[in-house]
């Protein structure tokens, strides 16, 4: 295919991720609650293409021993562990959306705002309301960003070998190097205080629709070669709340390249994520799809 390979096959996409080298990751789109598992699970990717959230669902109830407290792993809190099973069928009729419009939806391709007003618009006649809402963003402080501690776990492998890295890669970490520590402990003094503000917004809805991403898939040779300019991303501002996120296909582009609908909840709201996007994955066939450049590779 050369040059018209596309560096995202999925909904959710095989992006070069922070920490990635010279290879694509797939990363996995479900996201937990942060703190519901332990870290090598929580950073454990799928490289499976498609998943619906009976998926999730199963992957959970064969897991379950990953989810929950572990008295080894300081940073797992002591919280029960919810019927992740059950909770696909759990009704939907009672449930409040919000959508925020404010950056989320901002220079969004045609095609993507297409697909992702098409699925609210199915989903309002399946809850009790549907409105616009506006979350807190947040805004690191300067040199003192927390993704220090990528750094901070690479640091033994890039000090010792940094041309293994890709060049993207390689700048990052040289950047972070720069970080300071009163700038530092000033970002997560924000990032508590962003937590603290969402949980504000989901006392007024219970779920949260917005692109997965604002564009469809560039070419892989854009991604390597970085002649792509990407826009600003929808995924990583709920790395910064700490709360559970899920992807679901939802239509495709002209050019038949998959799009994706990003479902969020409260934290621990694990449950009611799963519930919508498998009542959404009820009423549509865009999960069973697959995108003409996946059939022509066969």
């Amino acid at each position: 295919m050369g040059t018209t390979r596309h560096s995202e096959v999925g909904p959710f996409g095989v992006k070069l991720p922070d920490n990635a080298r010279s290879f694509h990751v797939a990363r996995a789109p479900w996201r937990p609650t942060r703190r519901i598992r332990s870290i090598p699970a929580s950073a454990a990717c799928k490289i499976s293409s498609w998943y619906s959230p009976s998926d999730y669902a199963r992957e959970f109830v064969a897991e379950k021993s990953l989810a929950g407290f572990d008295p080894l792993d300081a940073i797992t809190l002591r919280q029960p562990v919810p019927n992740y099973g059950q909770a696909l069928h759990a009704p939907i009729a009672n449930l409040r959306i919000g959508v925020p419009r404010e950056y989320f939806f901002e220079q969004l391709h045609p095609d993507v705002a297409a697909a992702v007003d098409l699925a609210i618009n199915l989903l309002k006649t399946k809850v009790r309301t549907v409105k616009e809402v506006k979350l807190p963003l947040f805004h690191g402080a300067n040199n003192g960003t927390y993704d220090v501690e990528l750094y901070h776990y690479q640091k033994p492998y890039f000090d010792k070998n940094p041309g293994l890295y890709h060049p993207w890669s390689q700048r990052q970490m040289n950047e972070l190097k720069k970080v300071e520590t009163i700038p530092y402990v000033e970002t997560l003094k924000r990032v508590r205080e962003c937590r603290r503000d969402i949980r504000k917004t989901f006392e007024e809805v219970d779920i949260l629709l917005v692109p997965t991403m604002r564009e469809p898939a560039p070419l892989i040779s854009e991604t390597e070669n970085e002649t792509h300019q990407r826009l600003p991303s929808n995924t990583s501002p709920f790395n910064h709340f700490g709360t559970p996120a899920l992807t679901v296909p939802c239509g495709f582009s002209q050019n038949g390249l998959p799009i994706g609908l990003q479902i969020v909840g409260p934290v621990f709201g694990e449950p009611v994520v799963l519930s919508v996007g498998y009542s959404y994955q009820q009423a549509t066939e865009w999960h069973r799809r697959w995108p003409p450049i996946v059939m022509k590779l066969g």
